[in-house]
């Protein structure tokens, strides 16, 4: 898998599954902010990371990619949610990609930002 083709992953994974369709709504999926208009929660698929891999022939790189849960709900309960559900449908290939961390943020007094990361690893170039 090359850079560009990981975010395409991503999104066929997280767009296709029905869990996660029930939580967020359809067609709630992004890999840009979206404008005020669009109601939450939905997820936008966030910056990369890449860094050196672990082959010494230098074939592969490291990249972590960070997913961004957005919710206007009062409180942490729907972020956390739709934050697990994104583990387990991620996950479920345990070669692929590695949960990191979350982090679960309030960006004022309407929004609840919770921020995953993963880590996988992808051909050079």
């Amino acid at each position: 898998m090359k850079l560009e083709d990981l975010y395409a992953d991503i999104y066929a994974r997280l767009s296709d599954n029905e869990e996660l369709s029930a939580l967020i709504g359809e067609n709630r999926i992004f890999d840009y902010l979206p404008d005020e208009s669009v109601p939450s929660p939905y997820i936008v698929i966030g910056d990369t990371n890449e860094v050196e891999g672990r082959l010494l022939n230098d074939d592969e790189r490291k990249v972590f990619v960070r997913l961004h849960v957005w919710s206007s709900y009062a409180g942490r309960k729907e972020t956390i949610d739709i934050s697990r559900e994104v583990e387990k449908i991620l996950s479920q290939d345990t070669n692929l990609y590695i949960y990191e961390s979350l982090q679960i943020l309030h960006d004022d007094e309407q929004w609840v930002h919770g921020i995953l990361v993963f880590r996988t690893y992808i051909e050079k170039g």
